[in-house]
């Protein structure tokens, strides 16, 4: 179950990396300024790879470039990543944590077991 959740993350993850390629290419107000190669700014959506990097950072409830967002489609994929991303990016993370505490809880068992032994020696 949890592989296929990462599955779909993943999966949903690139299609929508690519959609912000589509819809924020060429878009001046995403340059960075203050990195630049021969005199050209660094484009923050050049490649889909570069865009996975931000795309990656709204599936996670941060928005950095909310302002640089201007026309309807690269606001309606930040929506999307909003609405729909953050559930799918949630469930996986959720069983992550499940197996993690239950377990440090398997593993603590024997140790609690025996400090409540000893406490209860020690009256």
């Amino acid at each position: 179950l949890l592989v296929t959740a990462y599955m779909i993350a993943i999966v949903f993850w690139l299609a929508l990396s690519t959609c912000y390629f589509i819809a924020n290419y060429g878009n001046d107000k995403l340059l960075w300024e203050a990195v630049h190669y021969k005199y050209e700014y660094f484009d923050r959506f050049e490649s889909i790879p570069s865009t996975s990097f931000f795309c990656f950072i709204n599936l996670l409830k941060e928005h950095p470039l909310a302002d640089a967002f201007e026309s309807f489609w690269p606001r309606f994929f930040v929506c999307l990543a909003c609405i729909i991303g953050f559930p799918i990016f949630a469930i996986p993370t959720a069983i992550l944590q499940s197996n993690l505490m239950t377990t440090q809880d398997d593993e603590d068992e024997p140790f609690l077991d025996r400090r409540v032994t000893d406490a209860a020696l020690s009256r």
